[in-house]
């Protein structure tokens, strides 16, 4: 136990990121759109659900963000930096996360599925155009 709060403390900004980026939005997505589930769910299933909902939204993010940065490397012939490449995604997760809580508050009648499906379709068409922007510049770049 020493040895994981040895550990925990030395990498303190990965572990805020954690905690901060995928527990506490998970925690307040569940309580915006179920305050009775909220409620009546034991400590430790909350935890698991609350950082398993962000990180189901994370790893689309994740996919479409990685495309989008190829592109931007190819148009612009930059590298991108690791950080960006991880820390963009969670940015993303938490604009999507938000805007759900956002969408639930101020209309109580949508459902969780219409949500999804809305920002579903706007990533699949994101990656779509991310992947026709790097097959165009793959073209160019090869003539």
């Amino acid at each position: 136990m020493d040895e994981l709060i040895k550990f925990l403390t030395s990498k303190i900004g990965y572990t805020l990121i954690g905690i901060l980026g995928f527990g506490l939005p998970g925690n307040l997505f569940i309580f915006v759109w179920n305050r009775s589930l909220y409620f009546d769910m034991d400590i430790i299933k909350l935890l698991i659900l609350s950082f398993g909902i962000p990180f189901m939204v994370f790893i689309p993010n994740v996919f479409l963000c990685f495309e989008g940065l190829r592109a931007i490397e190819l148009i612009l012939k930059k590298e991108s930096s690791f950080n960006l490449i991880v820390f963009m995604p969670i940015v993303f997760m938490l604009i999507e996360l938000m805007l759900g809580m956002v969408a639930k508050i101020l209309n109580p009648i949508i459902s969780i599925s219409d949500f999804i499906i809305e920002i579903g379709s706007r990533m699949f068409w994101a990656f779509l155009a991310f992947t026709f922007i790097n097959g165009i510049g793959r073209i160019r770049k090869n003539k």
